[in-house]
């Protein structure tokens, strides 16, 4: 499984050469088309990821709230994972419906980091020190569900709910860059760049000048 660990201090990368930043805001001042307001959804996608999650979390686990979300490029699942006795969701098992992509994102509100597992490619993200992330406050300690609806109501458009979205080209020292970030639940978790002909992700949004 390819790992990395990101920390929100030290996050961007330009060519693969880390560059000290701090990622605290938003790009932009356009409205986001509304996306479809968070349903309850049915028990549909967790029993088959049963092991998945019990090989994560050794103790036991349960699932609460299950919403499904529908942004501009896909429509997901999202059911929280209970572990042990907490009553605060400590995971989330992201399905994206369209390509059958899974995700878990498990949050240690005890150590302040957050992994991000992407079981179809094997890529695992690590994020430290999510104390200080800007949304860390603002969702109740990452606790992403709960936050959906009102993340709704403030999203921009070049705002991804999961994934890359990277901005327009620019030149630099003759080469092109994008500026691209990377969202997990409408929260950026860093903004990162990238050259033109190598951006992250299989399917990064990208925006153009002429849109």
């Amino acid at each position: 499984m390819k790992t990395r660990e990101l920390n929100f201090i030290n996050l961007a990368i330009k060519g693969g050469v880390i560059a000290v930043t701090l990622f605290v805001g938003y790009f932009g001042e356009k409205k986001l088309v509304m996306p479809s307001e968070p349903h309850v959804s049915e028990y549909s996608f967790v029993s088959p990821a049963n092991h998945l999650v019990s090989e994560f979390y050794h103790n036991s686990w349960t699932i609460g709230e299950v919403v499904n979300i529908q942004d501009a490029n896909s429509v997901y699942e999202i059911s929280e994972i209970i572990v042990g006795k907490d009553i605060k969701p400590r995971g989330f098992l992201i399905k994206q419906q369209h390509t059958n992509a899974l995700y878990l994102v498990d949050v240690d509100r005890t150590s302040y980091t957050m992994e991000v597992i992407d079981f179809s490619t094997g890529e695992k993200f690590i994020f430290t020190d999510i104390n200080k992330h800007s949304d860390y406050e603002n969702t109740n300690g990452f606790d992403f569900v709960k936050s959906i609806p009102n993340n709704i109501e403030n999203r921009r458009s070049q705002e991804r709910f999961w994934g890359w979205s990277c901005g327009e080209e620019y030149p630099s020292n003759a080469d092109c860059y994008r500026s691209c970030c990377y969202y997990i639940m409408w929260s950026s978790q860093g903004c990162s760049e990238y050259y033109c002909n190598k951006l992250p992700g299989d399917d990064p949004v990208l925006k153009d000048s002429a849109h």
